[in-house]
């Protein structure tokens, strides 16, 4: 059975990780973060993607494509290919589709989508948080400007494409991390509905 994919999208600061943490605890799903694969890699010695990748991070622009879907695709490996994965960060733009297309459309299953909708101000406080505990490069407030910017113009018209088809769960991300934990559970349950009775069932 290839490995069943849900993507996990929405701005910096969401709740992104946190929420794909709690569904990993309940179903038994296996978390990878695109940016958490991406500074791993730039933290990697030798790596050959250091100062590209870092480049694009400090700058808040995507990382190239041919990149991120290897790097996810490696730590899929890791973890055991025949898994249900939560993506969070990806796909960011069209090309991050028609990448992950080319490579692993044949290879897995797209479930479908859920994004996280917060207002801006809350999303501001909650990476001024971040910033102080984790001194995260990309939390400066240009890059973030420009992050949000990204999401708007390239992310959002993907998030459209998958709700055309049924396959995009938005969930408010306002409130308490369990207020938000029980919308994203039910998104969940939807999503993984929809898409086993979309499976072909063996004749009788």
């Amino acid at each position: 059975m290839p490995p069943r994919i849900i993507f996990f999208l929405g701005l910096p600061g969401v709740g992104k990780g946190t929420q794909s943490q709690k569904i990993c605890r309940k179903y038994g799903f296996i978390h990878i973060s695109a940016g958490e694969c991406l500074r791993e890699e730039v933290n990697r010695p030798n790596s050959i993607y250091k100062e590209i990748i870092n480049s694009y991070i400090l700058n808040g622009e995507i990382v190239p494509c041919e990149i991120t879907v290897s790097l996810l695709e490696n730590k899929m490996r890791s973890h055991g290919w025949d898994n249900t994965f939560i993506i969070d960060g990806f796909p960011r733009n069209n090309g991050n589709i028609a990448g992950w297309n080319d490579k692993m459309l044949d290879k897995t299953d797209v479930i479908g989508i859920i994004t996280l909708i917060v207002d801006a101000n809350v999303i501001f406080e909650r990476i001024k948080i971040r910033h102080a505990s984790l001194g995260r490069t990309d939390d400066n407030t240009e890059t973030l400007k420009k992050r949000f910017q990204v999401f708007e113009n390239e992310t959002s018209p993907i998030i459209n494409s998958f709700r055309t088809l049924g396959r995009c769960m938005q969930v408010d991300g306002n409130g308490d991390i369990e207020q938000v934990w029980e919308r994203v559970k039910v998104a969940v349950d939807t999503l993984i509905n929809n898409y086993e009775r979309s499976i072909p069932q063996p004749s009788t």
